[in-house]
């Protein structure tokens, strides 16, 4: 057998103990797996991409709000993300860390 599968480490940054089984269809392990665009690959300094896909595990409501200027009118303002809080916050950026 060839070396076709994915380190676990590799599997490990994703939550993965083992690569998805074929038997739970195409659209639920594209859910599973990394989605990276490749920006950037040159022989000298490698292979630069973007990871769209990976939750944090959170939601946007989750976030700390700064509180408004005006105390005041802070029982009148709805908070800035108010009609975007369940949505689920997603991992980005351009940074190597993970």
């Amino acid at each position: 057998e060839g070396s076709t599968s994915p380190s676990p480490s590799l599997l490990a940054k994703f939550g993965l103990t083992r690569p998805p089984p074929k038997s739970l269809g195409p659209d639920r392990q594209a859910d599973l797996l990394p989605v990276v665009v490749i920006v950037e690959a040159d022989e000298r300094s490698g292979v630069n991409g973007v990871l769209l896909n990976r939750r944090t595990g959170y939601l946007l409501g989750d976030l700390e709000q700064p509180p408004p200027e005006d105390s005041a009118s802070a029982d009148n303002m709805p908070p800035i993300l108010e009609k975007f809080c369940i949505q689920p916050l997603w991992f980005g950026g351009v940074d190597n860390i993970s």
